[in-house]
């Protein structure tokens, strides 16, 4: 059986009362998650939904997103989640060039849901779940969940059947599809459960993340692997972070960017909260740091650190728990992305796609079970990006150490080339962050007469003001060469982000005006 949902329909026979998850005090057992995705699976079938049809979701995290989640899986329907950040013209392109044949959206989004629709001529039915008094269009969302017949659908699944389909960010251009199979799925659910710390130890997970994220979507699939408990919250408010916490006696924090662990740090009152169950916090989407490892040791003690790396196209490629002890003998391993997972395969090369040694930075070439089929539409981009023997070329350019530890140094389109060096805008920014006066920072490269490109720094301060220049330049001068010293610095409240807080240097880069030199 190659359904994603297998795990679902074991747990409701094996633990049909614990509970599956949980969402702002109400929650669903692995019986009653069961059977609801069977009665929205078979209300989907009846409107005239078949396997391989596509289905766009305009859905927040809620409970509704969990069930419909399964119950496209049940019925063999591919469902493409959506940005609730992107604007309509955005969702128009993504809906029409999946070709989806239906969208389910909550009545808040519904202004942004209809004007997308309204150029979407292969959308056949609308439907809307009520949250606000916003008015809709369409079949009520309550009839399909309510829907009479529970019984598990009868279609057969196979393991290259799609299972879902996660558009990219598209800062570089039109967001692109990117299909994953169920075979793909279900293969990174096992090996989730087996890269847990303990190993296939049921658990409760906390996340905070957009779940329409692959960031924040993966625990849906980890959660009934680990036959544990999903807890979601929607956005990150210290108190409801910290009380779900409690309440659900969580033992897992899924953090995306890590730096939110400040906000955490800084509530006034946490250490009023019962929060000994936590024994891991899961960082990803932003590098950790030495200071916000200290942190989550002080707010969470005798905990784990998980570090991990991956992508839209790529599962999971990599892991490392990190624990107190080893932060003291290796305080380095705070900006880790871990250590090679199993059924992965990883290789490190230059510009002449030859293996570099350890210690040298070189392109990621991937090859496992858990990368993406391909783009949706664009064969001959994805034929591009994989070589002939399987390995797909991440664009990443990561350092492995003689033990086997991987660290992220850039995405190539990142990287800097200033007066014929190349420079690594990660490793400047590592630097930068451990600066006193700085809380966070952006590098990029900008036009520059002299040296081609120039190395320019978008830096938010502890306090919102400005650094001294004399001092920030005599810092830089004992930490960096003089050629990865930046020559431009601009002062921000907040660096740009996407929806689920990775930072948007394509914006600071169409924007070389904001900054100044450095005299």
């Amino acid at each position: 059986m190659y359904q994603v949902a297998y795990f679902l329909t074991r747990n409701a026979s094996m633990f049909p009362n614990k509970c599956a998850v949980a969402y702002k005090g109400q929650a669903l057992t692995y019986l009653e998650l069961n059977q609801a995705a069977n009665r929205a699976a078979n209300g989907l079938m009846a409107l005239g939904l078949n396997k391989g049809d596509r289905i766009a979701l305009m859905v927040r995290n809620s409970l509704e997103f969990v069930i419909l989640w399964y119950a496209s899986q049940k019925a063999g329907i591919v469902p493409l989640p959506i940005n609730l950040r992107l604007l309509s013209d955005e969702i128009a392109h993504i809906i029409n060039d999946s070709e989806s044949k239906a969208l389910i959206y909550f009545s808040s989004f519904s202004k942004l849901a209809l004007a997308s629709v309204s150029c979407c001529p292969r959308v056949t039915h609308l439907i809307y779940k009520k949250d606000d008094d916003s008015p809709c269009e369409g079949t009520d969302l309550k009839s399909l969940l309510e829907w009479p017949d529970d019984s598990e659908p009868q279609v057969d699944i196979k393991g290259e059947d799609e299972s879902v389909i996660l558009y990219t960010s598209g800062t570089t251009g039109r967001s692109k599809g990117v299909m994953h199979t169920q075979q793909m799925v279900r293969e990174y659910s096992y090996m989730m459960a087996l890269e847990s710390d303990p190993p296939n130890t049921p658990s409760s997970v906390l996340v905070q993340s957009p779940i329409f994220h692959l960031g924040g979507m993966q625990h849906i699939w980890r959660m009934a692997a680990l036959s544990g408990t999903l807890v979601m919250v929607n956005k990150f408010l210290p108190e409801e972070i910290l009380g779900a916490i409690e309440q659900y006696h969580v033992n897992e924090l899924y953090v995306l960017p890590p730096i939110l662990i400040k906000r955490l740090y800084d509530f006034p009152r946490w250490k009023e909260y019962d929060l000994s169950s936590v024994r891991c916090v899961m960082c990803t989407g932003g590098k950790c740091s030495q200071d916000i490892a200290n942190m989550i040791f002080e707010l969470f003690p005798g905990s784990k650190i998980r570090l991990s790396y991956g992508s839209t196209e790529i599962f999971g490629p990599t892991t490392a728990y990190i624990s107190e002890d080893m932060m003291r003998t290796r305080p380095e391993l705070a900006t880790t992305i871990g250590t090679l997972n199993n059924q992965v395969e990883l290789r490190l090369v230059d510009e002449n796609m030859n293996d570099v040694p350890d210690g040298t930075p070189g392109e990621a070439l991937v090859r496992s079970p858990m990368i993406f089929r391909g783009y949706l539409n664009m064969p001959e981009k994805s034929t591009e990006l994989f070589e002939k023997d399987g390995y797909f070329h991440t664009g990443d350019v990561l350092r492995r150490t003689s033990d086997g530890y991987y660290f992220m140094m850039d995405r190539i389109k990142d990287m800097i080339k200033t007066g014929g060096e190349n420079v690594f805008a990660q490793e400047v920014e590592s630097i930068l962050r451990d600066f006193d006066g700085i809380f966070d920072c952006a590098v990029i490269g900008i036009p520059d007469p002299e040296m081609g490109e120039a190395v320019a720094a978008a830096i938010v301060t502890n306090d919102g003001g400005r650094l001294d220049p004399i001092q920030f330049v005599n810092k830089c001068k004992e930490k960096m060469p003089g050629y990865r010293k930046p020559r431009y610095w601009c002062f921000m409240k907040e660096l740009p982000t996407n929806s689920v807080g990775k930072i948007q240097k394509q914006t600071l880069r169409e924007h070389p005006e904001w900054f100044e030199k450095i005299k």
